[in-house]
């Protein structure tokens, strides 16, 4: 009896999953547009202060975080690029005082994101979670934050952490179209 419902479960869980698989519009094909709109208008949010000036590269060395988005399963990808948006959303509006962005393309990539978060939520089972990637950009976003405090909020500080989010905006778009290529490839 025993052995019965574990396969229940077993088949109710990857049902589920299949079901969730289907469901999720951050998946098809059409999302591949709004993945580019939101890179363009994180590309519009160039700092206005843009001197043109060589930067010193006073901020701490940065490590190298392809490898964490080196995600194979479609619900922990979801999870991470949703917690890229969510981070990305939560640093600008933290930093909204100081910042010295175009603010059109700050408030559309806002809206981009938040549509982009609507449509990952219908892909993430309740409870389901990615707590090593979670705790890496999260680390990732504290180190920008303090980038930006020691360097006294400079144009250079700003440039760096610009340069950062856009590398992990690329990074989730990159792990994004993974995804839908496995997607429809299944």
């Amino acid at each position: 009896m025993t052995s019965t419902s574990s396969w229940t479960v077993l088949l109710l869980l990857s049902l589920s999953s299949m079901v969730s698989a289907q469901t999720c519009k951050w998946l098809h094909r059409n999302q591949q547009e709004w993945t580019r709109q939101i890179l363009h208008n994180f590309n519009q949010m160039v700092p206005a202060e843009e001197t043109g000036q060589p930067c010193q590269d006073n901020s701490p060395h940065l490590p190298v975080i392809d490898s964490l988005y080196s995600i194979t399963q479609a619900e922990s990808a979801a999870i991470a690029v949703h917690e890229v948006a969510n981070q990305i959303v939560q640093f600008y509006r933290r930093n909204q005082d100081r910042m010295d962005y175009h603010l059109p393309a700050w408030e559309k990539l806002q809206e981009l994101l938040n549509y982009q978060e609507q449509h990952l939520s219908d892909c993430i089972p309740e409870g389901a979670e990615n707590q090593l990637f979670i705790q890496g950009i999260s680390q990732r976003f504290n180190t920008l934050q303090r980038i930006l405090e020691e360097q006294k909020d400079t144009a250079c500080a700003w440039r760096t952490v610009h340069t950062e989010i856009g590398r992990n905006l690329r990074l989730a778009a990159q792990l994004s179209a993974r995804m839908r290529n496995q997607k429809s490839h299944d």
